[in-house]
């Protein structure tokens, strides 16, 4: 689990939606979720994962998802960004090594960039 420190409050995370494309660093788009980072000037990463109820329609699974994610963002590099993972719709079928092979693919694409 993330510390408190770098988890994205809700209040940035309706921010993203109401920003646009103002302080936005890029976005990638993988096979289940989607990546949106932003620059705010921090230290540390800060890291959302939204999961709606179209995508997993049960709470405990979505909390179970969420948790599966931020687990493994504990060990992505600090690029100083706050980021939104937004989950699509075919992650309800997806294993947790499908899930994880592409929040790799989602780092090795911000590798890229920094």
């Amino acid at each position: 689990m993330l510390s408190k420190k770098n988890r994205l409050p809700t209040s940035a995370i309706r921010a993203f939606y109401d920003s646009g494309t103002k302080n936005r660093v890029g976005s990638v788009r993988g096979k289940y979720l989607n990546l949106k980072t932003y620059s705010r000037g921090l230290e540390f990463n800060r890291f959302g994962v939204v999961i709606s109820a179209k995508v997993e329609p049960t709470a405990v699974g979505r909390n179970l998802w969420r948790r599966r994610v931020m687990s493994t963002l504990s060990t992505w590099p600090n690029y100083r960004l706050d980021c939104l993972l937004i989950a699509q719709g075919n992650l309800h079928g997806a294993s947790i090594l499908d899930m994880q092979n592409d929040l790799v693919n989602l780092q090795l694409n911000l590798d890229r960039h920094f």
